[in-house]
């Protein structure tokens, strides 16, 4: 019985300290595109020019991680899309906001995503480049994304895109593995 005893206490602590591979960035609620192909419709006019190829390498960065689904640049009208766009937002500490708007509930409760608005805040410095006193507009729209996506912030690891600041000058530009994760756990 002792024996028994001392083992079972073994596997509860190997269980305890064994790392667990639990996606933070995943935001429980099962909401995801309703369909893999989601269209992208930036409004470069309110944008500075150099924008675009940050843009675009943060949408490849999360259509390339390996989940079922991929970001396509797309120009004309569509029933649903990623709008991205900059314009003043009433908090001048907030770098940018994501807005979704979802479809159908269905009875198992999850529910279907159908438009996202992405916007960057005009008031604050952006740069593509790494300027002094600037936030890097790809880790920006890479972080939004992701929300728009149905990733959360996270607290934890600092490292990760999803994490819910970012400072003057940092870049954030290489999805983690938990950031890969979380967004495998939603779209396969």
């Amino acid at each position: 019985m002792k024996i028994k005893a001392i083992f079972l206490l073994f596997v509860v602590l190997l269980l305890i300290a064994a790392p667990m591979n639990v996606a933070t960035a995943y935001k429980a609620g099962n909401d995801k595109w309703f369909s893999v192909h989601i269209p992208v419709q930036v409004s470069y006019s309110s944008m500075p020019s150099g924008w675009h190829n940050a843009i675009t390498k943060a949408m490849d960065s999360w259509s390339y991680a390996g989940a079922n689904f991929s970001f396509e640049n797309y120009s004309g009208a569509y029933l649903f899309y990623v709008n991205i766009k900059q314009g003043q937002l009433s908090d001048y500490e907030t770098l940018a906001t994501e807005s979704g708007s979802h479809g159908i509930l269905y009875s198992d409760g999850k529910r279907q995503k159908w438009g996202s608005n992405i916007t960057v805040n005009s008031q604050r410095s952006f740069s593509t480049y790494g300027a002094s006193n600037t936030h890097d507009i790809e880790s920006v729209i890479l972080h939004e994304l992701g929300h728009s996506l149905c990733l959360g912030d996270i607290n934890s690891p600092t490292t990760s895109v999803m994490y819910r600041s970012l400072s003057i000058e940092q870049m954030k530009r290489v999805l983690t593995q938990d950031d890969i994760d979380g967004i495998k756990a939603i779209y396969g």
